[in-house]
């Protein structure tokens, strides 16, 4: 029996010591990137509040044609390349046109959909949302940040898994102890406490954006395993568009929602793909009314040059493995849910910042509560 409790209270000051320095070590980038990621959930009120004659319109009538916005937008910023078309969500929203300008920066042009007229363009790297997206998910480190962030999920993984280990009560002491805040104790327990039950509570969600976040920069692993449990193909692919005669210009992008609109005729477009060559396509997303992803997971393939309806990606129709797979994005954004959800997700964004404060809190008094006195051999005096 004793050797039984020595194992045991060895394993728990292991997990203790674990759980301790990755905090410490890692406790200001959960911080930053947790920070960062929660405001981001926000990310389009956020624009509506400081750029708001951009992304803002008065609805007035019918929508009008989106090819001469196109084709204005071209003219008016020679040298860009338009990757995507971002449809309006609601009727007080603008249009926007997503891609490089000349010099290969990445920059937003706006126009109203119901004039036809444009807003206006701003570059991305002016833009406090994409700085902070950029952070979050990169580390303002493009491929490399991304990487070092899937190492700190991993981590943070550990983390999490150990502190609910420590939770885990000894003989003698209630489960639901390790949940609450003891009000009458003294600031060291009651501080305890806090990091303990603030842990506790929000582990599970936690958790879920940790595990989603690392998906990003190792998407292989995550598809193998996804292929491995489901038993499916996690593959997917576009189809090829139809052979290109001479010089034969693109359909309209009036003409690719018309195509379109015969799948899934009752669910809005709210973003077009555009062919990146020629060897590229359309691809039109529709959400359909009650589905859980906020972005929509249906994608048609038009072909760009003779405007065939190439092929329906319906989330319906989609292996388990690749259900899975494409639901990584909303569960760590929070866009499952509807407002609710992603209020929780931005709270959740700074559960971090209470957990490294109470945890660097009592590591430091810990520290100088063991420190030995500078000066031992001299007293005090007596008043």
């Amino acid at each position: 029996m004793e050797t039984r409790c020595s194992t045991s209270s060895n394993l728990r000051g292991g997990f203790r010591l674990l759980h301790r320095w990755i905090g410490l070590v890692l406790g200001t980038w959960l911080v930053l990137v947790s920070l960062s990621g929660g405001l981001i959930v926000f990310r389009d009120e956020i624009e509506d509040f400081i750029h708001g004659g951009l992304t803002r319109v008065a609805p007035n009538g019918p929508r009008t044609a989106l090819q001469p916005m196109y084709d204005r937008a071209l003219h008016e910023h020679p040298g860009a390349v338009f990757q995507t078309v971002n449809l309006p969500e609601s009727a007080d929203r603008a249009i926007s046109f997503w891609g490089h300008d000349r010099e290969g920066r990445s920059f937003h042009v706006y126009a109203d959909p119901y004039t036809g007229r444009l807003l206006g363009s701003r570059p991305a790297d002016r833009n406090v949302t994409e700085w902070l997206y950029l952070f979050h998910a990169q580390l303002l480190g493009g491929g490399v940040g991304e990487q070092v962030n899937g190492l700190g999920s991993l981590a943070w993984t550990v983390l999490l898994v150990s502190g609910v280990l420590l939770w885990i009560p000894n003989r003698g002491r209630a489960w639901a102890e390790g949940l609450r805040v003891m009000g009458n104790a003294g600031w060291r327990r009651r501080t305890f406490d806090l990091h303990r039950a603030v842990g506790m509570w929000t582990f599970i969600p936690l958790l879920v954006v940790v595990v989603t976040g690392a998906y990003f920069p190792f998407k292989e692993p995550f598809r193998w395993l996804a292929s491995t449990l489901t038993r499916s193909s996690a593959a997917e692919d576009s189809p090829p568009p139809g052979p290109r005669t001479g010089t034969t210009p693109w359909i309209s992008l009036d003409r690719v929602l018309e195509v379109s609109s015969a799948v899934l005729p009752k669910a809005p477009p709210n973003w077009i793909h555009l062919p990146g060559d020629e060897d590229a396509q359309f691809t039109v997303r529709k959400r359909l009314p009650g589905e859980w992803r906020r972005e929509g997971a249906n994608h048609l393939h038009v072909d760009p040059f003779d405007g065939r309806l190439l092929r329906a990606d319906l989330h319906s129709e989609r292996t388990p493995a690749q259900r899975v797979l494409r639901s990584m994005f909303p569960l760590h954004v929070g866009t499952f849910g509807g407002t609710a959800t992603r209020v929780l997700w931005l709270l959740l964004g700074f559960v971090p910042l209470v957990l490294f404060a109470s945890s660097l809190a009592l590591w430091n008094a810990r520290r100088r509560s063991t420190a030995p006195a500078s000066n031992p051999q001299v007293r005090p005096e007596t008043r």
